[in-house]
């Protein structure tokens, strides 16, 4: 084999070489800092495919859960049509918030569970942060 074609082979190489690193870089700083969607975006969304209802009209009660390490989430507690002991602890994806939980709340309601929803660690309103999975 020539010289020359052994040259553009390594550079070749080295080029995907650089390629692959770049993009498994790019996947991984995605999933350890997810972009956020805003509360915002989250409620447009639910109302142009119809599952807001009337989520904005329920009686909700804003919190924030402290945990060992001092990191805050934002959190809320929404209570079932009647009063009862059973509770549903709700959790979004990955990127969302806890407003895109608004599509599962009636439901549980209506089967007299009382609902919590919180922001996960670096998502919604909470400080940014490093995710882990």
């Amino acid at each position: 084999m020539p010289d020359a074609l052994i040259i553009i082979l390594i550079i070749l190489c080295s080029i995907l070489l650089l390629l692959l690193i770049a993009i498994y870089v790019m996947f991984t700083m995605n999933y350890i800092y997810p972009k956020r969607l805003t509360y915002e975006n989250a409620k447009n969304w639910m109302d142009s495919h119809n599952m807001y209802e009337d989520f904005d009209k329920l009686n909700k009660i804003e919190y924030k859960i402290t945990l060992k390490n001092g990191y805050e989430l934002n959190a809320r507690f929404i209570p079932s049509e009647i009063k009862t002991n059973k509770y549903v602890i709700i959790l979004h994806g990955i990127t969302a918030n806890q407003e895109f939980d608004a599509k599962y709340v009636n439901a549980f309601r209506k089967a007299q569970y009382n609902v919590i929803t919180y922001d996960s660690r670096g998502h919604g309103k909470n400080k940014r942060c490093k995710v882990t999975m």
